[in-house]
């Protein structure tokens, strides 16, 4: 009977080894990621957890910002007519984030020298300046509004006081040198009289380094993403990593679990039948014999498990539904080693696989059948050794 069947069979089936995998498309990632929901899930809440904690238990900071006007120093070459352009602002930043300007904050805030705070302003202020503008903008960082404006404040007392000496001393320096040309030339020199006008107006120019048009006030708000960022931050880093787990778990898993994992893994087609009973599971299963490979008018079939015990309620379902083959309940766990013998004489085999079965150790079994001359057919299904229907 057997061997006038199997001519009828269409081997429609696909072959890629026990140990290859073919490429997973998207549909079946998702469907692995939505099986694996729980990881998901708790990924998701373990991430979110650690940022909303890690955002409330961080320290607060808090950014004051002083504004700066910088006006020209007056020199011997532009007494009378000096303008913004006059004003170097790259040298200005660079001499409001110095030392100097730094140690002279430092002492006006704690009235005595102290290094740390000198760090301190050294590595959180930053100053900068719109662009086409002679505005210093000073923003200081600490752990407290009033503390971050009061040193923004002293940080722009401290480089006007510190860029008034600079103008000072450069107009003192200029008038100096006015001076002792004016002590060279003749009386009658035709350039002299244009040299004392100079000289005069530049004495009389009161040195003015700017002002503050903007002082610094303690912010309302601290520093950095507020709790809803961090929830959103962690919300989707979680989700991402818990996506991530979610495949590495189903792909690490050593049970079947699923029927598409052993599928991908010994590349014969398989049915899932997980939680049906026993008549829907059998339908499946004739369905796909069917369409993978064609049943034929008669036929044997064995219907064998892989943990031992063999369902009656399966076997009697397929004797029932295929009325034309003769269905056999044929063991397979005593004897592994001689499986494909035993089952040559059939034409076909529906081997119930619990998902709670070792994928490797499956695998490597139906790679073994799928090489003899029956056609094979896993049937994932959860109540291989029930008689449940």
């Amino acid at each position: 009977m057997g061997s006038s069947t199997k001519s009828h069979f269409k081997r429609r089936r696909k072959r890629t080894g026990s140990h290859e995998t073919a490429p997973l498309e998207i549909s079946q990632l998702v469907a692995r990621v939505l099986r694996r929901w729980p990881t998901v899930l708790l990924t998701t809440l373990i991430v979110l957890t650690f940022v909303v904690l890690a955002s409330l238990l961080a320290p607060r900071s808090y950014t004051a910002t002083a504004s700066v006007a910088v006006s020209p120093i007056v020199t011997a070459s532009n007494v009378g007519g000096a303008s913004a352009n006059d004003v170097d602002m790259p040298t200005e930043i660079a001499t409001a984030t110095s030392l100097v300007v730094a140690e002279r904050a430092a002492q006006d805030l704690v009235d005595a020298e102290d290094q740390d705070l000198v760090t301190d302003l050294l590595e959180n202020t930053e100053v900068g300046s719109p662009s086409q503008s002679s505005v210093l903008r000073i923003n200081v960082t600490a752990n407290s509004a009033d503390t971050a404006a009061e040193r923004a404040n002293a940080l722009a007392d401290a480089y006007l006081a510190d860029r008034q000496e600079t103008a000072e001393s450069r107009a003192g320096e200029a008038a100096d040198s006015l001076q002792e040309s004016l002590g060279d030339m003749s009386s009658d020199d035709s350039s002299r009289q244009s040299l004392e006008e100079t000289l005069v107006e530049l004495r009389s120019a009161s040195p003015w380094p700017g002002r503050i048009i903007s002082a610094a006030l303690p912010p309302a708000a601290f520093t950095g993403p507020g709790l809803s960022a961090a929830i959103l931050a962690g919300a989707l880093g979680g989700l991402m990593l818990g996506l991530v787990a979610a495949l590495i778990r189903d792909r690490i898993a050593p049970r079947v679990g699923y029927a598409d994992r052993l599928e991908d893994r010994v590349g014969i087609a398989t049915v899932n039948a997980t939680n049906e009973p026993a008549h829907v599971a059998v339908s499946d299963a004739v369905s796909a014999l069917d369409d993978r490979f064609g049943l034929a008018s008669k036929g044997r079939l064995a219907v064998t498990s892989l943990n031992g015990t063999t369902s009656e309620a399966m076997v009697d379902e397929f004797d029932h539904q295929l009325t034309t083959w003769t269905v056999t309940a044929t063991p397979m766990a005593q004897s592994r080693s001689d499986v494909r013998q035993t089952l040559q004489s059939y034409d076909a085999v529906a081997v119930l696989v619990d998902p709670r079965d070792g994928l490797d150790e499956t695998a490597q079994l139906l790679a073994t059948l799928d090489r003899g001359s029956a056609s094979i057919l896993p049937v994932v299904w959860d109540r291989t050794g029930e008689d449940r229907s």
